[in-house]
C-alpha cells in the first residue's frame, strides 16, 4: 500500500477532469493564468473607479469655478451681478471664446472618462492592439490639467486629471508580481 502523503517533487495532482479532456503538465500553468486574470481584473476595476470620480470631478470643476467667477467679480463691484452681466463683460476683455472653448473641452473630459470607466469596469481587453485606450488616457489627463490651469477647472481640474492619468495607468495590462507572463515557445 502506497503512502498517501503529498507528492515529494512538488508538482501538483490532476484534477478531477472530464473523460473527454486529457491532463497534460502544461495545463498546470492554468492556475497561474487565472491569478493574472483575477489580478488584471482587479487593477481595471480600480482604473474604472478612478475614471469614474475623474467624470465627476470634471464636470464640478466646472460649477466651482463659475461660481467662484461670479464671487471674484460680484466682490469687485460689491454688488449682485447677473450672469449675462458677467458673460457680457467677458466678451468685451476677449475673455469669452476661452471660457467656453475651456467649458466645452471639461464636458468632453468628463464623457471621455465616463465611456473610458464604462469599457474598462465592463472587462473589454485591453491590448496595444485595441486601440491604445491607456495611452490615450494618459495623454487626455495631461491635456485636462492644462485646460484647467490656462482656462476653466482650477485645482479640481487638476485633480481630475491626475485621476485620469492614474485610470490610464492602471488599466495598461500588466502581470501581477511575481508571476511570469506566459508566451507560446517557436520551436
Amino acid at each position: 500500500m502506497a503512502a498517501s502523503g503529498p507528492d515529494p517533487s512538488g508538482a501538483l495532482p490532476p484534477p478531477d477532469l472530464p473523460p473527454w479532456i486529457r491532463w497534460t503538465p502544461a495545463m498546470g500553468h492554468l492556475e497561474e493564468l487565472a491569478a493574472q486574470r483575477d489580478y488584471a481584473r482587479k487593477r481595471h476595476m480600480t482604473a474604472g473607479s478612478a475614471l469614474m470620480g475623474a467624470a465627476v470631478l470634471y464636470i464640478l470643476a466646472l460649477f466651482v469655478s463659475y461660481v467662484l467667477l461670479r464671487y471674484i467679480v460680484e466682490s469687485a463691484v460689491h454688488r449682485n451681478v447677473s450672469w449675462g452681466e458677467i458673460f457680457a463683460a467677458a466678451d468685451s476683455l476677449g475673455l469669452l471664446a476661452p471660457l467656453l472653448i475651456g467649458t466645452l473641452i471639461q464636458v468632453g473630459l468628463a464623457t471621455f472618462a465616463a465611456v473610458a470607466a464604462y469599457v474598462i469596469r465592463s472587462g473589454q481587453r485591453l491590448t496595444h492592439e485595441s486601440g491604445g485606450l491607456p495611452i490615450l488616457l494618459i495623454v487626455a489627463g495631461a491635456f485636462g490639467i492644462a485646460v484647467s490651469i490656462l482656462t476653466v477647472g482650477g485645482i479640481v481640474g487638476i485633480i481630475a486629471g491626475a485621476l485620469t492619468i492614474a485610470g490610464g495607468t492602471l488599466s495598461m495590462a500588466r502581470s501581477p508580481p511575481g508571476i511570469w507572463t506566459l508566451r507560446p515557445s517557436i520551436r
